[in-house]
């Protein structure tokens, strides 16, 4: 072979060492992304937070208003019912029209309930989402914040006064079965929430 040649390959391989070398330390110098860990009681915060806290203010109130109109409507159909037995004579138009009043007022109970029955499940889920979003949006500008790259949901449940089957799902659900206090943003989650709450009202 060659000397020029012989030269060349050797010129070939230096040029190949160096730059896996150069290679090797850039990987080195710059290395895999730091994988920094955070865990939020999910249920806490949705349950402590100051929007939660107002809202059931506000659903007590709305239930009591709804309690008492049912109530109202309750009574008149009882007091139709007991003057359908007591005072009017079967058979007579008074009777006739007063029984169709009851039947009337029984229907308008019933259906009322069943209004209200849909009508706080679909609030309660369309709330629900909305202020789950909202607590995402703030876990991620406080990871980011905190260079946090991963946060996982704590959830502390307990297992007292759980029937068998309440106990297996529970168990058999939970993902994480320890964090380090020091990893928990939860307090920091909550107190950001209720900020971001305070703005909108």
């Amino acid at each position: 072979m060659k000397k020029t040649s012989l030269i060349g390959i050797l010129v070939i391989l230096l040029i190949a060492a160096w730059w896996g070398m150069q290679f090797g330390q850039a990987q080195a110098t710059t290395g895999p992304a730091t994988l920094r860990i955070g865990v939020v009681n999910v249920a806490e915060v949705l349950t402590k937070c100051q929007e939660n806290l107002d809202r059931e203010k506000e659903g007590m109130e709305k239930q009591r208003q709804i309690k008492d109109e049912l109530e109202k409507i309750a009574a008149e159909a009882e007091a139709i019912k007991q003057e359908l037995q007591n005072a009017l004579q079967p058979g007579t138009k008074e009777f006739t029209a007063r029984r169709k009043e009851w039947f009337l007022k029984e229907a308008q109970l019933q259906a009322l309930k069943e209004h209200q029955k849909e009508a706080l499940t679909m609030d309660s889920q369309t709330w629900t989402k909305t202020l789950y979003e909202k607590l995402l949006e703030v876990i991620k500008s406080v990871s980011r914040q905190k260079g946090i790259t991963l946060v996982m949901n704590y959830d502390e449940s307990s297992l007292k006064g759980r029937n068998l089957q309440e106990m297996y799902n529970l168990i058999l659900n939970r993902k994480m079965l320890y964090a380090s206090p020091t990893l928990d943003i939860t307090a920091l989650v909550l107190e950001r929430l209720d900020a971001e709450y305070e703005k909108t009202k």
